[in-house]
């Protein structure tokens, strides 16, 4: 039985080559696949960043709008505007509800809970209480400015005849760490609007 001649210098590879070549091939991906799940994890932390910080600025521009659309009342109004460091409520036509354009109560209490040492800026709507945004530790509070500028720390001041709604709101927080101001401008109207004498309002017994 004639057997085909085995034609010199061709031969396949080793053992040892063929597990170095495997080794290589197991590092490379190995290296890919670290790179790509540490790209992906980069990716996950600014995505929930930025869900973070677009709900904060969407929560932050629903504060200062319904501060905004604060309106003067009736003195006698249990609904006109009074504020403290830690709590302020009113009537605007901007509140935070399907109802945005008509006069609302609005009522925003600072809470801080022990369980996260955090400050959070809750809205309340009768027995519902809604948290827009929060911040940690225990500093914040909110800030009425007069037509002067100068500062309260309560509305109406004590001792003091001025309008019923301040010039401005300021709330007091902290964001990333550091010291925050958000600023907004009533612009209903600052004062009680009173009918001149002579004059017969509609709808009122003369």
């Amino acid at each position: 039985m004639n057997r085909a001649p085995i034609r010199a210098g061709l031969s396949g590879f080793t053992l040892i080559e063929v597990l170095v070549v495997l080794g290589i091939t197991s590092l490379v991906a190995t290296i890919l696949m670290q790179a790509l799940y540490q790209t992906y994890n980069v990716q996950e932390r600014f995505g929930v960043q930025l869900v973070r910080s677009q709900r904060a600025a969407m929560t932050e521009d629903w504060f200062r709008q319904a501060i905004e659309g604060l309106q003067a009342t009736r003195d006698d109004d249990p609904n006109r505007f009074l504020g403290t460091p830690q709590h302020l409520h009113g009537v605007s036509i901007a509140a935070v509800s399907e109802r945005y354009g008509a006069p609302e109560p609005i009522d925003f209490t600072l809470e801080f809970s022990p369980d996260t040492a955090s400050t959070a800026l809750v809205l309340h709507r009768g027995d519902a209480r809604t948290t827009l945004f929060d911040w940690p530790g225990k500093n914040g509070g909110f800030i009425y400015l007069d037509a002067k500028g100068d500062r309260h720390e309560q509305w109406p001041p004590e001792l003091e005849n001025l309008n019923q709604l301040p010039s401005a709101v300021l709330l007091r927080m902290t964001r990333d760490g550091e010291p925050w101001l958000l600023f907004a401008m009533p612009k209903g109207g600052l004062q009680v609007l009173r009918p001149q004498q002579g004059t017969v309002m509609l709808g009122a017994t003369p």
